[in-house]
Protein backbone atom coordinates (compact mmCIF):
# COMPACT_ATOMS: atom_id res chain seq x y z
CA UNK A 1 0.00 0.00 0.00
CA UNK A 2 1.27 3.18 -0.81
CA UNK A 3 1.09 6.10 1.98
CA UNK A 4 0.80 9.57 0.77
CA UNK A 5 1.79 11.61 3.34
CA UNK A 6 -0.39 14.90 3.47
CA UNK A 7 -0.40 17.33 6.49
CA UNK A 8 -3.34 19.01 7.45
CA UNK A 9 -2.41 21.78 9.97
CA UNK A 10 -5.51 22.54 11.88
CA UNK A 11 -6.29 25.42 14.45
CA UNK A 12 -8.26 24.34 17.31
CA UNK A 13 -10.71 27.41 17.69
CA UNK A 14 -11.98 27.12 21.50
CA UNK A 15 -15.05 28.60 22.94
CA UNK A 16 -13.16 31.13 25.20
CA UNK A 17 -11.44 34.53 23.99
CA UNK A 18 -8.04 32.82 24.77
CA UNK A 19 -8.47 29.85 21.60
CA UNK A 20 -6.28 27.15 22.50
CA UNK A 21 -4.23 25.64 18.83
CA UNK A 22 -3.83 21.93 18.48
CA UNK A 23 -2.45 20.20 15.52
CA UNK A 24 -3.27 16.75 13.77
CA UNK A 25 -2.66 15.31 10.63
CA UNK A 26 -3.90 13.08 8.00
CA UNK A 27 -2.52 10.67 5.80
CA UNK A 28 -4.07 9.35 2.55
CA UNK A 29 -3.70 5.58 1.68
CA UNK A 30 -3.51 4.58 -1.90
CA UNK A 31 -4.06 1.04 -2.94
CA UNK A 32 -0.63 1.07 -4.96
CA UNK A 33 1.49 3.16 -6.22
CA UNK A 34 -0.03 2.68 -9.82
CA UNK A 35 -3.10 4.51 -8.23
CA UNK A 36 -1.81 7.05 -6.23
CA UNK A 37 0.50 8.49 -9.73
CA UNK A 38 -2.59 8.33 -11.98
CA UNK A 39 -4.42 10.83 -10.09
CA UNK A 40 -3.29 14.31 -10.94
CA UNK A 41 -5.14 15.79 -7.30
CA UNK A 42 -6.72 15.52 -4.14
CA UNK A 43 -9.67 17.43 -3.07
CA UNK A 44 -10.38 17.46 0.65
CA UNK A 45 -13.96 18.37 2.38
CA UNK A 46 -14.41 18.88 5.91
CA UNK A 47 -17.76 18.25 7.30
CA UNK A 48 -19.40 18.55 10.48
CA UNK A 49 -20.16 14.45 11.49
CA UNK A 50 -22.50 15.38 14.41
CA UNK A 51 -24.72 16.21 11.59
CA UNK A 52 -26.96 13.22 10.00
CA UNK A 53 -26.36 14.24 6.40
CA UNK A 54 -22.37 13.95 6.99
CA UNK A 55 -21.37 10.59 8.01
CA UNK A 56 -19.17 8.94 5.72
CA UNK A 57 -21.28 6.25 4.41
CA UNK A 58 -23.49 9.28 3.42
CA UNK A 59 -21.02 12.07 1.84
CA UNK A 60 -19.73 8.31 -0.12
CA UNK A 61 -22.66 7.60 -1.56
CA UNK A 62 -23.71 11.49 -1.95
CA UNK A 63 -20.86 11.96 -4.11
CA UNK A 64 -20.66 8.55 -6.22
CA UNK A 65 -24.53 9.48 -7.08
CA UNK A 66 -23.81 12.98 -7.94
CA UNK A 67 -26.49 13.91 -4.95
CA UNK A 68 -26.39 16.69 -3.01
CA UNK A 69 -23.23 17.32 -0.69
CA UNK A 70 -24.56 18.96 2.66
CA UNK A 71 -21.86 22.31 3.24
CA UNK A 72 -18.46 21.27 4.35
CA UNK A 73 -16.84 23.90 7.19
CA UNK A 74 -13.82 23.83 5.22
CA UNK A 75 -13.19 23.06 1.96
CA UNK A 76 -9.45 22.36 0.46
CA UNK A 77 -9.27 23.06 -3.51
CA UNK A 78 -7.64 20.10 -5.77
CA UNK A 79 -4.48 20.33 -4.51
CA UNK A 80 -1.80 18.54 -7.19
CA UNK A 81 -0.67 14.75 -6.04
CA UNK A 82 3.03 15.90 -5.90
CA UNK A 83 2.55 19.46 -4.16
CA UNK A 84 0.91 17.04 -1.33
CA UNK A 85 4.12 14.67 -1.32
CA UNK A 86 6.05 17.35 0.86
CA UNK A 87 3.23 18.24 2.76
CA UNK A 88 1.03 21.64 4.02
CA UNK A 89 -2.18 23.18 4.28
CA UNK A 90 -3.99 24.72 6.83
CA UNK A 91 -7.66 24.91 8.06
CA UNK A 92 -9.17 26.12 11.10
CA UNK A 93 -12.44 24.38 13.12
CA UNK A 94 -13.85 24.16 16.27
CA UNK A 95 -13.71 21.37 18.98
CA UNK A 96 -16.03 18.69 17.59
CA UNK A 97 -16.41 15.38 15.66
CA UNK A 98 -15.68 15.89 11.60
CA UNK A 99 -16.14 13.60 8.46
CA UNK A 100 -13.30 14.22 6.30
CA UNK A 101 -14.00 13.27 2.81
CA UNK A 102 -11.41 13.01 0.53
CA UNK A 103 -11.36 12.41 -3.18
CA UNK A 104 -8.41 11.98 -6.27
CA UNK A 105 -9.09 13.47 -9.29
CA UNK A 106 -8.13 12.54 -12.70
CA UNK A 107 -8.52 15.46 -15.11
CA UNK A 108 -11.91 16.13 -13.97
CA UNK A 109 -12.95 13.07 -13.11
CA UNK A 110 -13.77 11.71 -9.55
CA UNK A 111 -10.89 8.98 -9.34
CA UNK A 112 -10.51 7.57 -5.94
CA UNK A 113 -12.35 8.05 -2.62
CA UNK A 114 -12.15 7.80 0.83
CA UNK A 115 -13.24 9.22 4.27
CA UNK A 116 -12.58 8.98 7.79
CA UNK A 117 -14.24 10.51 11.22
CA UNK A 118 -11.93 12.65 13.76
CA UNK A 119 -12.78 13.91 17.30
CA UNK A 120 -11.38 17.38 18.12
CA UNK A 121 -11.12 18.67 21.49
CA UNK A 122 -9.14 20.56 24.09
CA UNK A 123 -7.52 17.69 26.12
CA UNK A 124 -6.41 15.10 23.76
CA UNK A 125 -3.92 14.97 21.20
CA UNK A 126 -6.53 13.43 17.91
CA UNK A 127 -3.54 11.74 16.27
CA UNK A 128 -3.20 10.85 13.05
CA UNK A 129 -6.22 9.97 10.79
CA UNK A 130 -5.88 7.92 7.66
CA UNK A 131 -7.98 7.94 5.10
CA UNK A 132 -7.96 4.75 2.69
CA UNK A 133 -8.96 5.25 -0.96
CA UNK A 134 -10.52 3.25 -3.29
CA UNK A 135 -12.09 2.81 -6.86
CA UNK A 136 -14.31 5.70 -7.44
CA UNK A 137 -16.75 3.64 -9.22
CA UNK A 138 -16.81 0.94 -11.55
CA UNK A 139 -15.04 2.66 -14.54
CA UNK A 140 -11.58 3.80 -13.30
CA UNK A 141 -8.95 1.41 -14.19
CA UNK A 142 -5.41 2.10 -12.61
CA UNK A 143 -2.68 1.49 -15.18
CA UNK A 144 0.33 -0.21 -13.74
CA UNK A 145 3.44 1.84 -13.73
CA UNK A 146 7.34 1.47 -13.15
CA UNK A 147 7.33 3.92 -10.73
CA UNK A 148 8.20 2.56 -7.54
CA UNK A 149 7.00 5.27 -5.11
CA UNK A 150 5.10 8.34 -5.51
CA UNK A 151 8.13 10.57 -5.34
CA UNK A 152 10.32 8.90 -7.99
CA UNK A 153 6.92 9.89 -10.34
CA UNK A 154 6.87 13.22 -9.10
CA UNK A 155 10.66 13.94 -9.67
CA UNK A 156 9.87 12.06 -13.59
CA UNK A 157 12.27 9.31 -12.29
CA UNK A 158 10.51 7.05 -13.76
Amino acid sequence: MSVLRAFLVVSIVGCSSSASNSTWTYTVNFESVAAAVSADSLEVNVYDASLPDSTCDVLIVARRSQGTLPKPVVSVAPTPICTLVAGGGGVSVRYGKYSVLAVAKRQTQDWLIGCNTQYVTHDEDPGTLPIELTNFDEKVEVQPTTCQSVSAHCSRGC
